[in-house]
C-alpha cells in the first residue's frame, strides 16, 4: 500500500506542478488573521496563540520573513480570496470555501458550543431545538453559520465581532449563542465580565478543523513545503508544546502527508491489489485511480504527465457523500475517495457512458440540505424516511445495516435498555448522522456530536465509560481507520432495525436523469455488479 501512496502523491506533485506557471509567481507575500484567543491573538509588536505561532514558525522553517497582518475576519478574509500571493488563519475548511483555497493542515482543533446565560430555562438537546430557539448570536464569517442555515436555522444574529455577540447573550437580546469554548472565557476576562458562569455551555454543536488556507494561485510547491514543515513540528515536538501552552486540553487534529487543493478530486478506474482491510479475515481490496481537474461544466481526465486523456462537456451532476466506510470514505484527507457506493455510482455512470463525476466529501448536515436543495446533485448514503420521501429520486436499494451503540471491551457499561442507554455519561457520535438522529429523536440528552467518525471512536476509546453510536456496518471499519481494533471493542445494545440504503437525487433535477440512474443499477444489479460490490466490502 505504501508503494500506491507513494505514487498517488508523484502524480499529485506533477499534476500541480502542470498546472502553476512557475514557482515565484504563487509566492506568499500576505498573511492575515483575526483576533480569535487562544488561537490567534495580538500580543506586543506581533502575537500569539496556536495558530499564530504555528504559522510563525512554519515560514520560519520555510526561510520566509512576512509580517502576519491582524484584521477583523471578513475584510481579511476577502483580501485572501482575492489577493494573489495572500494567506490566513486560522480558518475552517467548509464546502462552500473548499475550492477556493489551498489547504495547509489542519493546524488545530476547536469545538463549538451552544451557550445560554446564567437563569436561562432553555435546554437545547439536538438541531430541532436550535431551529426552535428565538434567536441565535454568532460572528459574522463563523463557519459553522454555513452549518446552521443548511440545516434550516432561520433565527441566526451576525455580529460583526465576538464581544459584540457575546453582549447580545449576556443582555438577554438574544436566547441562545455559539462560539468555540476555547474562546469564550478569553473573551469575557477581555469585556471584563467577573464570572465565566454567566455563560453556561448547554450542548455541543461541532467539532472541526482549523487550517492555513492559502490563495489557490501560489505555488503548489510552496503549499507542499508548508504542509511538510508542519508534520515535522508534530513529529520534533514543536506543535506539541504549542497545545500545552495555548490549548493544554484540546485536541490534536491528524496532519495527513499533503494539503488539500481546490478542484482537484479522483476518479474511479481499476481495482489494484494492496494491503488489505481486515474485517473477517479476509480482505477488501483498494482502488487505483487516477487525478482529475474539474471546472463547473466538465471533467477532465489527466495522466501521469498531465496529458488531457478524456472530457466531457455535458452538463455534469454534483456528487456528495459523507465520511461514511466502508460506501464513501477519503485516503489523504479527501483528495482520494473509495467505498462500495463510491464504485456504485461510478459504476453507474459508466453504464450510461459517462465519464464519472468526481464525489465531494464534507460533513452530513451540509451535504443533505445542500443535496436536498439543489439541481442536478446527488448523496450516495440516505436512508428512506418518510420526512425524506419527497425530496429526492431514490435510486437502489443497494445495502441494508441497523445502528448500534458500543464501548470498549473493557467498558463497565451494561445496558439491557434504551433507559438504560439515556444513563451513559456521554453517547460520542458523528452530528446529524443516521445514527445520532435516531437517538436524538428518542430523547437523549447525552449525545457528543463530532465531525468525523474518527474523532467520535476516539472518544469512546479514551473513556471506559463513554459509548458511541454507528452502524453494525460501518463500525469496524472507522475503528480501523482511527488506529483501533474491533476484538477490544463490544456492542451494547441495537437501537434500530435494519434498514435500506440508498442514493438520492435532488427532486429538482430532471425526473428523466433519475430514471436513467435506476435502470443503470437495476442493469448492474441484473449483472452482479452491485452484489459483487456490497460483497467486496461489506463483511
Amino acid at each position: 500500500m505504501k508503494r500506491h501512496r507513494i505514487l498517488l502523491t508523484s502524480i499529485l506533485v506533477a499534476f500541480f506542478y502542470f498546472l502553476s506557471t512557475s514557482a515565484n509567481s504563487g509566492e506568499i507575500t500576505k498573511i492575515y488573521t483575526s483576533p480569535t484567543p487562544p488561537i490567534s491573538m495580538p500580543a506586543g509588536t506581533g502575537g500569539a496563540g496556536i495558530a499564530y505561532k504555528a504559522v510563525e514558525e512554519m515560514m520560519k522553517r520555510a526561510h520566509v520573513d512576512i509580517p502576519i497582518i491582524f484584521g477583523e475576519w471578513s475584510n481579511v478574509y476577502n483580501k485572501a480570496l482575492t489577493n494573489r500571493g495572500a494567506a490566513i488563519f486560522p480558518m475552517v475548511m467548509t464546502s462552500d470555501r473548499r475550492n477556493d483555497f489551498i489547504w495547509v493542515g489542519p493546524i488545530a482543533g476547536l469545538d463549538y458550543y451552544i451557550y445560554k446565560p446564567q437563569g436561562s430555562n432553555i435546554t437545547v438537546n439536538g438541531m430541532e431545538d436550535i431551529r426552535n430557539a428565538k434567536s441565535i448570536a454568532t460572528v459574522k464569517g463563523y463557519a459553522v453559520n454555513q452549518t446552521l442555515k443548511d440545516s434550516g436555522c432561520t433565527n441566526l444574529h451576525y455580529f460583526d465581532t465576538p464581544e459584540a455577540a457575546l453582549n447580545s447573550l449576556l443582555n438577554g437580546a438574544t436566547s441562545i449563542g455559539i462560539f468555540p469554548d476555547a474562546s469564550v472565557n478569553i473573551f469575557l476576562k477581555d469585556m471584563s465580565v467577573k464570572g465565566s458562569k454567566r455563560l453556561i455551555p448547554i450542548h455541543m454543536f461541532m467539532k472541526r478543523n482549523l487550517y492555513y488556507g492559502l490563495n489557490k494561485q501560489t505555488s503548489p510547491e510552496i503549499a507542499v513545503l508548508m504542509q511538510k514543515a508542519l508534520i515535522n513540528m508534530a513529529q520534533d515536538g514543536t506543535l506539541p508544546a504549542l497545545y500545552k501552552e495555548y490549548m493544554p486540553k484540546s485536541r490534536q487534529p491528524k496532519i495527513p502527508p499533503m494539503p488539500v487543493f481546490p478542484n482537484t478530486t479522483v476518479i474511479l478506474e481499476e481495482i489494484i491489489s494492496s494491503d488489505p482491510i481486515i474485517t473477517d479475515g479476509k480482505g477488501v481490496k483498494t482502488i487505483k485511480s487516477n487525478v482529475i481537474k474539474r471546472d463547473a461544466t466538465s471533467s477532465v481526465v489527466m495522466n501521469k504527465k498531465g496529458a488531457v486523456v478524456s472530457g466531457s462537456t455535458q452538463k455534469q451532476l454534483t456528487i456528495y457523500a459523507e465520511e461514511f466506510p466502508p460506501f464513501t470514505f477519503s485516503v489523504n484527507n479527501s483528495t482520494y475517495i473509495q467505498g462500495a457506493v463510491a464504485e456504485l455510482v461510478s459504476a453507474i455512470q459508466k453504464e450510461l457512458g459517462q465519464t464519472p463525476a468526481p464525489i465531494s466529501l464534507s460533513e452530513w448536515n451540509s451535504i443533505f440540505y445542500t443535496a436536498k436543495t439543489t439541481p442536478y446533485s446527488v448523496i450516495c448514503t440516505l436512508k428512506r424516511t418518510p420526512e425524506r420521501e419527497n425530496d429526492f429520486y431514490w435510486i437502489g436499494p443497494y445495502a441494508a445495516d441497523s445502528a448500534w451503540l458500543y464501548a470498549r471491551r473493557d467498558s463497565p457499561l451494561q445496558i439491557n435498555s434504551l433507559s438504560d442507554a439515556k444513563q451513559i455519561p456521554v453517547i460520542a457520535c458523528v452530528g446529524g448522522a443516521y445514527a445520532g438522529s435516531i437517538l436524538s429523536n428518542l430523547g437523549f440528552s447525552n449525545l457528543m456530536p463530532y465531525s468525523t467518525p474518527d474523532e467520535a471512536v476516539n472518544d469512546m476509546m479514551r473513556d471506559p465509560s463513554h459509548a458511541s453510536a454507528f452502524s453494525n456496518i460501518t463500525e469496524p471499519y472507522v475503528l480501523r481507520n482511527a488506529g483501533h481494533s474491533a476484538i477490544n471493542v463490544k456492542p451494547l445494545i441495537q437501537i434500530s432495525e435494519k434498514t435500506n440504503y440508498y442514493i438520492g437525487i435532488s427532486k429538482l433535477t430532471p425526473k428523466e436523469i433519475a430514471i436513467e440512474w435506476q435502470r443503470a443499477f437495476e442493469s448492474l444489479k441484473a449483472k452482479g455488479t452491485v452484489k459483487m460490490l456490497m460483497q467486496r466490502w461489506i463483511k
